[in-house]
């Protein structure tokens, strides 16, 4: 039970930290971005469905919607690279 109210996470972030595409080749580095927000176009999805449709008793087509178009606002917002 100690494990789990103080565990960090450190191995576990090394872990999924080394396996990056461009650890393994340095043409697989442009790769690491759509593999970013591919994560996170499919988190907001799911979180929306999950909050709309569960919480709000509404049709799951409408979350996923919503979802969507919450994730492309995200993404058309991003500021710009430095």
């Amino acid at each position: 039970m100690e494990y789990m109210q103080k565990w960090q996470g450190l191995y576990s972030a090394a872990f999924l930290l080394a396996l990056q595409p461009a650890a393994f080749h340095e043409r697989l580095y442009a790769i690491t971005s759509v593999i970013i927000m591919m994560i996170l176009t499919i988190g907001i999805i799911t979180l929306m469905n999950s909050i709309i449709h569960n919480g709000l008793r509404v049709k799951s087509k409408e979350g996923y919607f919503i979802g969507f178009i919450i994730s492309f606002y995200m993404i058309q917002c991003m500021p710009d690279r430095v």
